[in-house]
């Protein structure tokens, strides 16, 4: 069937208004989504300049000549970093269940969770209270690790999918930077072998990088409630609810035109709901060789990320560096580090649709 003249113009007015702007009506949905990821990357680093100061504040050390350096604040600070990625995994498992209900209603209870998990950070007097805290928050980086990137490629352009799903890592390497940028305001940390007392200040701050979080998850509430409050045009889809998921679509590619996205996306709920029916458990797929290998690549390529230790520079890098540094130099090194982590991703944005994502993959890889 040929286009009609008003068609090929909507068309036309969608690719210039859709394609060609980076920060099109898709940047702003992404926007209010990558919020939640800035507290993952926020969450994940702020203990790194603050636990030396909580050490002694909490006394940790109590009774022993070093009061930095004691078998019980190694075991302390131990669970308190592995409690937030062990909560992560917990997240992650629960997350499925969750983004059933909405994406976008997702990360409205992402956002009121951490509001409260940042308040009990911030109040608490006790190792046990902050290590519950803690595992709270590593299960908020669960449910943002599905919930996040499933609203980005929902709610963008199809030829902007990689640009956009790139923000999420930008947006996590942002919220690292920031809490390191932070504890700068602490100075120096403690000495190991003084007995003066932290000061008032330094009291207060730390307490504040734990609250800060919260305002940041009021922003995102805010965006939500106020000026975000479409689903996603699949989950709507889904739901049976065809003119939402098209009317979504419309302000997506900025068209009157939208019968190939809408295609598209009944495509997919027709494979899921397939799929669905025809459900393998991980064991069976596994002796599927066609699944076996996408399944163990998969597994492979998340690994291969974690065993670059990324992760234990960003949430531990200031003990790791103070071996060799001086104390005024650690966070400042650490602030460099994240600096260097953050910028690096925005070259990701513009390549990734003209190299391609093996490219880039195997380069990573290589790297």
């Amino acid at each position: 069937m040929t286009k009609s003249s008003k068609d090929i113009c909507s068309e036309n007015e969608g690719k210039k208004n859709g394609k060609s702007g980076f920060f099109s009506t898709s940047f702003k949905y992404v926007l209010s989504a990558c919020i939640a990821s800035f507290i993952f990357g926020y969450q994940v680093s702020v203990l790194n300049t603050i636990k030396n100061f909580i050490v002694v504040e909490f006394e940790w050390c109590k009774g022993e000549k070093d009061r930095l350096n004691c078998s019980n604040n190694t075991i302390q600070s131990s669970f308190l970093l592995a409690s937030v990625f062990i909560g992560a995994v917990l997240g992650c498992g629960f997350s499925g269940y969750l983004v059933q209900f909405g994406r976008r209603l997702s990360l409205l209870i992402i956002y009121n969770f951490f509001f409260l998990v940042s308040i009990l950070t911030s109040i608490t007097h006790h190792f046990h209270t902050i290590l519950f805290a803690r595992l709270l928050s590593g299960f908020g980086i669960g449910l943002v690790t599905v919930s996040v990137p499933m609203y980005i490629s929902e709610m963008t352009h199809k030829d902007k999918k990689g640009a956009y799903g790139v923000m999420h890592q930008l947006f996590i390497t942002f919220g690292i930077f920031v809490a390191v940028m932070l504890g700068l305001a602490m100075g120096e940390g403690p000495k190991a072998d003084s007995t003066e007392p932290l000061t008032s200040f330094a009291k207060l701050w730390w307490r504040l990088m734990f609250l800060f979080p919260s305002v940041i998850s009021l922003i995102g509430i805010l965006a939500l409630v106020v000026f975000f409050k479409e689903e996603t045009p699949y989950f709507l889809f889904e739901k049976g609810r065809i003119e939402e998921s098209k009317n979504i679509l419309k302000k997506i590619y900025e068209t009157d035109n939208v019968d190939e996205p809408l295609n598209a996306i009944k495509e997919a709920v027709e494979q899921n709901e397939s799929a669905k029916k025809n459900s393998l458990s991980l064991l069976s797929a596994l002796k599927i060789p066609s699944y076996r290998y996408v399944i163990i690549l998969g597994c492979l390529l998340s690994g291969l990320q974690q065993f670059t230790g990324i992760n234990v520079l960003v949430s531990n890098s200031n003990e790791l560096y103070k071996e060799f540094l001086d104390s005024h130099l650690i966070t400042i090194l650490s602030v460099v580090m994240t600096a260097v982590n953050f910028l690096m991703t925005f070259p990701a944005i513009y390549i990734v649709e003209k190299l391609g994502r093996k490219t880039l993959l195997l380069w990573g890889c290589v790297g």
